[in-house]
């Protein structure tokens, strides 16, 4: 193969990967939303505070109503007490990029697309777990 094909065969699988990736990342979005994947990745995310939280800095996590009708999670510990203001359903979003990347990648199949998936979702969830612990 000469180089110049090289390149074109080069730049036509980039492009198809990157055709993929977009693809998958809409289609993921819409699916997400439509089934509200949002609140679930926050509720658990907001599970693993409320179990671990306690135990590693000493706060304990609740969940409060506000005047506006959304939910509010607080870090109370005694008298003490401060609002949570991150959105814990905004996290969820880290996952989209992580599972188009993961499905646009040829050659993975199924299996291998299941495993890596499974792995950096919980990695995932360990880092925002980490984050609103370190808050």
């Amino acid at each position: 193969m000469s180089p110049a094909a090289a390149r074109r065969s080069g730049a036509r699988a980039r492009a198809v990967f990157v055709a993929r990736f977009l693809g998958l990342f809409a289609v993921l979005a819409c699916a997400g939303f439509a089934v509200d994947a949002p609140a679930h990745y926050a509720g658990a995310l907001r599970l693993a505070g409320t179990v671990t939280s306690p135990l590693l800095n000493g706060w304990s996590l609740e969940q409060r109503d506000s005047p506006s009708g959304r939910q509010e999670i607080w870090f109370r510990r005694g008298n003490d007490q401060l609002r949570l203001a991150l959105g814990l359903h905004a996290m969820a979003l880290s996952l989209l990029p992580l599972l188009a990347l993961l499905g646009a990648t040829p050659g993975l199949g199924a299996a291998g697309l299941a495993a890596r998936a499974a792995i950096g979702v919980a990695a995932l969830l360990a880092l925002d777990l980490l984050v609103v612990l370190l808050y």
